[in-house]
């Protein structure tokens, strides 16, 4: 995990995640897709783009 410069917290983070979304059937729609490689045996993974920041 380390040497994908990703923590074992944060990476126990997106499992959380990614097992939810797995147990409701739904997919796992995020904008940091790399968080969740190698994991589309267990649930969908799908990219989205980060919507345009509005300013003030």
């Amino acid at each position: 995990m380390r040497a994908t410069g990703r923590t074992p917290r944060r990476r126990i983070a997106d499992l959380m995640i990614a097992a939810t979304a797995s147990a409701h059937g739904l997919p796992l729609c995020t904008t940091n897709i790399d968080g969740f490689r190698g994991l589309s045996e267990i649930v969908e993974v799908v990219a989205v783009t980060r919507p345009p920041e509005t300013g003030p």
